[in-house]
């Protein structure tokens, strides 16, 4: 069993099958070790395809990228952030709140027939 971290994944069975299709057809001894050769070359492949390119005096861009560099950032409105998240959760349990009270009012209003007089 190997060390280091841990990483456990739920997986659709047809992805396994394709997992264990490459397993067989490059000779790996487990699905653990042909999951981490995909992961890693999956990421290298994306990291490489992401790399920016530099930009470069003359370019068209440089001025703006040159600015930008030199430009501060803006702090995160965290709590505006946070209590417009609040308000916005607050107002979705209300609304399930109602949608569930009129689904078990529509429901008794069915379940109720009317008696029949007996004579």
């Amino acid at each position: 069993m190997s060390a280091g971290p841990f990483l456990s994944i739920k997986a659709p069975r047809a992805l396994l099958d394709r997992l264990d299709a490459y397993r067989y057809a490059t000779r790996t001894r487990s699905r653990a070790e042909a999951a981490r050769e995909l992961l890693d070359r999956a990421l290298d492949a994306f990291f490489e395809a992401s790399r920016a390119e530099p930009v470069r005096r003359g370019d068209p861009d440089y001025a703006l990228v040159r600015a930008r560099r030199r430009q501060p950032a803006e702090a995160l409105p965290i709590r505006e952030t946070e209590a417009r998240l609040a308000r916005l959760k607050k107002m979705r349990n209300q609304h399930r709140g109602e949608l569930i009270i009129e689904a078990v009012r529509k429901k008794d209003e069915a379940d109720v027939s009317p008696v029949k007089a007996s004579p």
